[in-house]
């Protein structure tokens, strides 16, 4: 709280800020998360007062907890629309036997669960991994057929751990190989294809912006926190009533 926001030093003044006087920030927490701030500006030098910091202090204590709950419902949508897809694509694809088709039809639907610029199959062969399709590439001719060591060092981290691997930036990552001569790729995720317990190929997406893939683009509908808080005021009501009854028979 500044009781003159142009007379402070610490307040940066923005184009356009010259008429601010009094101000007060408020920070929004949920959960002891912090998840924003609301600020306030006057034409009026110490119109702000502690009793008006309680007050707004108290609203955004609340209105954090609404844009939390709006928020979790979002990225509940999202997810179940991923789900969804997921669903549709297991469907269409258990229908396709050649092989060719059906490396085709992955990458497709691939690109309406998490969007890419690219992307590529590589398939374990013995020893080695071979790309056996690809979307998305500068040059494609270079890239399909190729054949590298299965002992790659993302490869072996994926078949280790069994989970998707995330590279926020291969410009900062020695471990990442450009084939292809894809040299438009920063952000990178590849993703093992188990079946039986056994990892016969990866999936790899490319992004030409950093840190742009994550692992919840290829994760399935969680809980919804706002349903569970529902269902615990459910039951909270339930026993409630069961205590009554109780309380009333005897």
């Amino acid at each position: 709280m500044l009781q003159d926001a142009q007379e402070n030093k610490q307040f940066e003044k923005w184009e356009g800020s010259t008429y601010i006087r009094g101000w007060m920030c408020v920070a929004m927490f949920t959960q002891d998360k912090l998840i924003g701030f609301i600020n306030l500006d006057s034409k009026t030098a110490g119109f702000y007062t502690e009793e008006y910091g309680i007050l707004v202090q108290t609203f955004a204590n609340q209105a954090a907890t609404a844009i939390e709950n709006a928020r979790l419902f979002v990225l509940e949508q999202k997810r179940r629309e991923n789900a969804e897809t997921v669903r549709q694509a297991t469907t269409a694809l258990s229908n396709l036997l050649d092989l060719p088709s059906l490396h085709a039809a992955i990458l497709e639907w691939l690109q309406k669960i998490t969007p890419y610029n690219s992307a590529s199959i590589l398939m374990v062969e013995g020893k080695h991994i071979r790309i056996a399709a690809a979307r998305g590439l500068p040059f494609p001719e270079k890239a399909m057929g190729m054949v590298f060591p299965s002992d790659n060092i993302l490869c072996k981290i994926m078949s280790k751990t069994n989970e998707p691997l995330i590279i926020d930036d291969c410009n900062e990552d020695p471990r990442f190989e450009r084939w292809g001569d894809n040299t438009n790729v920063r952000g990178w995720m590849g993703v093992p294809m188990i079946t039986g317990g056994q990892v016969i190929g990866y999936i790899a997406l490319d992004s030409h912006s950093p840190a742009h893939l994550h692992k919840t683009m290829l994760s399935p509908p969680k809980p919804s926190r706002i349903k569970q808080q529902h269902r615990s005021k459910i039951h909270v009501c339930l026993q409630r009533r069961v205590n009554g009854l109780k309380n009333w028979k005897s």
